[in-house]
């Protein structure tokens, strides 16, 4: 069986997932050296922030879960 795209492409890429960590701190960090940094930088740095981390999240849910689905909707 070939596994669905999700799957395929996770397994693809999960290996440079922590760049979006890392990109984060970095980010983070900027915004904390400046002395009066701009709010909407700050709240485009919170906002993408937690938004790669749910869509991450989702994706690896998603590709590990939709195989099993398959073969469970197979059997039925």
């Amino acid at each position: 069986m070939i596994p669905p795209f999700l799957t395929r492409s996770f397994l693809a890429s999960y290996r440079w997932w922590a760049l979006a960590p890392v990109l984060t701190a970095l980010l983070t960090a900027d915004v904390a050296r400046r002395a009066h940094p701009p709010l909407i930088y700050g709240s485009a740095v919170l906002v993408g922030s937690l938004l790669a981390g749910l869509v991450l999240q989702a994706w690896m849910i998603e590709a590990w879960f939709a195989p099993l689905l398959a073969i469970m909707a197979r059997v039925q």
